[in-house]
């Protein structure tokens, strides 16, 4: 409706990389369950199939097994 936006160079804030990540503490236990637990919230009929086809394609990633990697993700029940 013809309105008009003007944009300013304004600094509003400065992000530095001071602390420690707090959300990724890498590929342990509670990383695969609660990759479990996501398959099975997008699909009650196929989360185990996801689960598998994850740790398959991810395993040197995660620098374990495929089987490892799967049972800790179906643990997730």
């Amino acid at each position: 409706n013809k309105m008009k936006i003007y944009a300013l160079p304004i600094e509003l804030a400065e992000l530095t990389e001071e602390r420690v990540s707090t959300w990724n503490k890498g590929y342990d236990k509670k990383y695969f369950t609660d990759q479990g637990a996501l398959y099975r919230a997008i699909s009650k009929k196929w989360w185990k199939l996801l689960c598998l086809q994850d740790a398959m394609r991810h395993a040197k990633l995660y620098k374990s097994t495929p089987i490892k990697c799967y049972k800790e993700m179906v643990r997730a029940r």
